[in-house]
Parts: C-alpha cells; sequence; structure tokens
C-alpha cells in the first residue's frame, strides 16, 4: 500500500515530483469533506516519506498542488477573450505590448496574433498594381457591377430596398462573388445567407424586386 516511486530513484527528478503531485491532487479531489481531505493528504504524505521524500519536499509538494488547484477552481472575473491582430514590426515590439497588457492586468483574457503584412515581391507584382478588371460573361453574373466589384478582403453593408434594414459582413473573396450568393439565396428563396434569410422571414409575402439590397 505504501510503495510508491523512490525519492532517491534513478528516475528523472521530474517524473518523481509530478507523480507525487499526482496522488496528492487525486487525494484532494476524490475527497468529498474538509476532513477526509485532510486525512487523505496526511496518508499520501506518510506514504511520500516512506519512500525517502524529505518532509520539507513533501509540504512544498502538497502546497504546489493546493494552489494549482486553487487558481483552476476560482471563479473567473471576466471569461471573455478579447482578440487582437498587430502588424509585426520586430521582437522589441511585440514585448512592449506585452508588457503593456501584463501592466493592465489584460494578459489573460487577451490574445495577441502578429501578422507579417504584405512582402515587397507581392505588392510589386502586377496583380497588386493594377486592379483585376470584371470578367463577367454576362450582367447576370455580376450583382451592380462597377468599378470595385474584383475587389478582396473587404467589409461591406447590404441594405434591403423594402425595409431599409443592412447587414454588415466581411469576405476574403471578391465582392462580385459574395454579392451574387446573397442575389441568388434571395432570388431562390433559401437561408444560406444573410439577405435570404431576411427575405425569407420578412419579405416573403413580397415580390422581389429586380434590385433586393444595396451592396456598399
Amino acid at each position: 500500500q505504501d510503495i510508491f516511486l523512490n525519492y532517491a530513484s534513478a528516475h528523472p527528478r521530474r517524473t518523481i515530483l509530478n507523480s507525487a503531485k499526482n496522488e496528492i491532487r487525486r487525494a484532494i479531489n476524490n475527497s468529498s469533506t474538509p476532513e477526509l481531505q485532510d486525512l487523505s493528504i496526511n496518508r499520501i504524505a506518510d506514504m511520500l516519506k516512506k519512500n525517502s521524500f524529505p518532509p520539507n519536499i513533501v509540504k512544498k509538494l502538497i502546497r504546489e498542488t493546493q494552489n494549482t488547484l486553487d487558481k483552476q477552481n476560482a471563479p473567473k472575473k471576466n471569461s471573455k477573450i478579447a482578440y487582437l491582430s498587430l502588424p509585426y514590426i520586430n521582437e522589441q515590439t511585440c514585448r512592449k505590448v506585452y508588457y503593456t497588457l501584463r501592466n493592465q492586468n489584460l494578459l489573460d483574457s487577451t490574445r495577441v496574433t502578429f501578422t507579417s503584412g504584405q512582402r515587397l515581391m507581392e505588392a510589386l507584382t502586377r496583380s497588386s498594381l493594377q486592379q483585376t478588371k470584371c470578367n463577367k460573361q454576362s450582367d447576370s453574373k455580376c450583382y451592380q457591377c462597377d468599378k470595385s466589384c474584383m475587389i478582396k478582403n473587404i467589409c461591406y453593408q447590404l441594405i434591403c430596398q423594402i425595409c431599409n434594414k443592412s447587414y454588415i459582413g466581411e469576405t476574403g473573396r471578391f465582392k462580385r462573388s459574395r454579392a451574387w450568393e446573397h442575389y441568388k439565396s434571395v432570388r431562390d428563396g433559401n437561408k444560406s445567407t444573410a439577405m435570404g434569410k431576411h427575405y425569407l422571414e420578412e419579405h416573403a409575402d413580397i415580390s422581389m424586386p429586380n434590385i433586393p439590397f444595396r451592396f456598399i
């Protein structure tokens, strides 16, 4: 019953200590009352001492395990996580960002990513220097065709032509492609897009106008 990994064994010290912490953690989690918890911890402590664990090490392991469990079980003041994307400049700037978040007690509730941005080679390609021309085959394949229908990576707004309700969205594809999907959803009467769902739920009894919404 008291056989355990000996403190003087040839196993890595981290393995020995973690094994002891696991036993302590199991004793705490499986105890239904504070009295039983104290009894279980004392039994684990006696077992560790019989296997050559120094008393001061045993006390330290118990204290560290209890602190860890207390932190895990403590109610979180703010469970919401904020996500922040910043352009990468250099390592010094990254450290300053983390330093600022830590000083403001925001480090635990903020996830920061640093993006490299556009490379010079990509910026100097012809497709980046010259706007892509619309290659539509007919007007039926390009909703509200204009000079900006082939731009990518945009935030856009849809405004219903009947009730003026709006929807804000984003896409990494061509503006033309996303606008056509919204139009097709309205035309076919399905909920595959936000505007299609809006027309189906709000204007099901009204004939679809030629231009059901404005794409901004």
